[in-house]
């Protein structure tokens, strides 16, 4: 067992359309980016991967929200704010609030839910992107940055303003 898993216990998530919860606060994580932890989500049965993150954004990070990396950091995170952002730059999707100056964790991969706040309905099979809320939309066209910024498709149809099933998949 290593540091950031002294003192945890497994989430518990949603049933699609409920917020998720978890864990997050004053833990001090072993795991930049590049390591992935792979836990299961007991309400679904879904694998998930997980990264340990620190909320630097001076604000609560939201349950269901994208989280980004500050540049230059591999697990330092802020609330995302920008459309198309590269896949690259996202650190995963936020499956419980974490607090400011607080680590917690994000989903990055596997099946997950996120809230679709693009002012349009996700269609199944829609592929996602970023938006500049922190939340999703979908992402059908070929411009460079669209392509760059794909980090996932929704599993089911996600009606505006609410929280919809995806399969994301993150670097």
């Amino acid at each position: 067992m290593n540091r950031s898993e002294v003192g945890l216990s497994l989430f518990v998530l949603f049933s699609v359309g409920d917020l998720a919860s978890g864990i997050s606060g004053d833990i001090t994580p072993s795991t930049p980016k590049h390591m992935r932890r792979t836990m299961i989500v007991p309400a679904t049965g879904f694998y998930v991967d997980t990264r340990f993150v620190f909320n630097s954004s001076g604000v609560t990070i939201p349950a269901n929200q994208v989280v980004r990396y500050l540049d230059g950091s591999d697990q330092t995170v802020l609330k995302c704010a920008t459309a198309e952002l590269s896949a690259e730059k996202i650190a995963g999707i936020a499956p419980q609030d974490i607090p400011t100056a607080k680590f917690g964790f994000v989903v990055c991969g596997g099946k997950f839910a996120v809230l679709n706040d693009s002012g349009a309905p996700i269609a199944a099979g829609d592929r996602i992107r970023t938006t500049v809320t922190g939340g999703i939309a979908t992402n059908d066209e070929t411009t460079a940055a669209r392509v760059a910024g794909r980090f996932g498709i929704a599993l089911a149809a996600i009606p505006d303003a609410t929280i919809g099933l995806c399969e994301l998949t993150l670097p």
